[in-house]
């Protein structure tokens, strides 16, 4: 991934947090279940921004961002396992890693043109 698809990635990635964010404060129908799903797809490309520095054995872009949103990850987590099934979590990790590929992949191909 070169720099300017990295740059499109990351700012589809902010810009699908905030609008989401904004929503669940709005309020609205889907609102928690869309804020999930983003938050998901930011949770599953946080931790591969891990596992890519360590199977690299070096710095990866989104590397500081992610290890700063461990924590924070890690606490919503917690807090959506205490309202929802374990399966309903994993099923918006299923749906948020299907948005993250989808999402790199058409940053790939726009990054190259």
């Amino acid at each position: 991934m070169n720099m300017k698809s990295f740059l499109i990635a990351a700012g589809a990635g902010f810009l699908a947090v905030l609008l989401s964010t904004a929503a669940l404060f709005a309020g609205g129908l889907w609102a928690e279940l869309v804020w999930t799903t983003v938050f998901m797809a930011y949770s599953v490309c946080a931790l591969i921004n891990l596992v890519r520095a360590v199977t690299l054995k070096g710095y990866v872009p989104g590397l500081v961002t992610s290890i700063i949103s461990v924590p924070l990850i890690a606490y919503t987590a917690y807090s959506l396992s205490l309202v929802w099934p374990w399966w309903e979590i994993l099923l918006f990790a299923i749906l948020g890693l299907v948005l993250a590929v989808a999402g790199h992949f058409i940053a790939q191909r726009i990054g190259r043109d």
